[in-house]
C-alpha cells in the first residue's frame, strides 16, 4: 500500500464475487487481504500505482476493538447502494484492457471511446454497480 494517498474503500455484497471481477476482468493483484487464511472479509487489490479496498459488511457481532454496532448497522444498509462517484483507473493500453474486461464478462455501462478530453476510455460496473473508468491518454 502507498505511504499516502486517496484508496477507495467499497463494501460489497459478494466479496468472492467481486474479487474474482477485479482479479480476472479489471487485472488488479490482492496486495494484502484478511485474514491471510480462510474466507476472506477484507483485501486491498492493486493495478500499477492504483490501488482500492474491498470489504464484506461486518458482522452484526463483531470482534472486540473492532466498528461499534451503530456502524456496522449502517455499512450493512449502505451495501448494493452505490454512489454517484465513479473511480478513474490510468491503464497502460486501455484497449486491451478494455477487451480483457469483455471476454471475462464485465458489465461494460459506457463503450471505448475517445474523448474530446485528451482521453480513451470506457466504463464498467461491478456487481454492486461501482463504476470504474479505466483510461490512458490519447
Amino acid at each position: 500500500m502507498a505511504a499516502s494517498g486517496v484508496v477507495p474503500h467499497l463494501w460489497v455484497s459478494g466479496l468472492a464475487a467481486s474479487v474474482q471481477l477485479y482479479t480476472e476482468a479489471f487485472g488488479f493483484d490482492v496486495a494484502l487481504r484478511y485474514p491471510e487464511a480462510g474466507e476472506m472479509s477484507w483485501c486491498a487489490l492493486r493495478l500499477g500505482e492504483s490501488e482500492i479496498m474491498l470489504a464484506a459488511p461486518p458482522a452484526q457481532d463483531g470482534p472486540a476493538g473492532g466498528p461499534s454496532p451503530e456502524f456496522r448497522a449502517a455499512v450493512r444498509a449502505r451495501v448494493g447502494v452505490p454512489g454517484a462517484c465513479s473511480l478513474y483507473i490510468r491503464v497502460e493500453d486501455v484497449a486491451a484492457h478494455h477487451a480483457r474486461a469483455a471476454a471475462h464478462g464485465a458489465r461494460i455501462v459506457d463503450p471505448l471511446a475517445d474523448r474530446p478530453w485528451g482521453q480513451r476510455e470506457y466504463t464498467a460496473a461491478d456487481p454492486d454497480g461501482f463504476w470504474l473508468t479505466f483510461w490512458q491518454p490519447v
